[in-house]
């Protein structure tokens, strides 16, 4: 048994962060490694590359950081297209819009969704979820 949480605690945690704006890029992706340390952090910056990365095979992703508003399809049809091809992730949604859009982005199966606009908090509160994810064993 011990084996077992000593492996989970060893895991080097992998994220894909799909994000076209650089600043909120960067900052969501320093404020998780100061929080977790070591974690891979892959980046897209459209919804079609997030679909083909998550896709193949070789993509292992632990968590989806995704942002509402990218070039091409919404964060929310990523979400819709992940669950036709039967892709489960956990996915954390972004956006600088409030509501409707947190709540469209919870409905399409984002387990929590995040307003950008309240900075620091923000960034405070994501890297505090992705971390009790990380605790959890998810």
């Amino acid at each position: 048994m011990a084996q077992a949480s000593e492996s989970r605690s060893t895991k080097r945690i992998r994220i894909l962060l799909v994000e076209d704006n650089e600043t909120d890029r960067q900052t969501v992706k320093l404020a998780i490694r100061k929080r977790l340390g070591m974690v891979d952090v892959d980046e897209v910056v459209c919804g079609e590359d997030a679909v083909n990365s998550l896709r193949d095979e070789r993509n292992r992703y632990d968590v989806v950081i995704l942002d509402y508003d990218l070039p091409g399809i919404k964060g929310t049809e990523v979400l819709s297209k992940l669950r036709e091809l039967g892709i489960e992730k956990i996915a954390i949604g972004l956006t600088r819009w409030e509501e409707p859009v947190l709540s469209d982005m919870k409905a399409s199966c984002a387990i929590n969704a995040f307003c950008k606009t309240d900075r620091p908090a923000f960034i405070e509160y994501l890297a505090n979820h992705v971390q009790q994810l990380v605790a959890s064993g998810f």
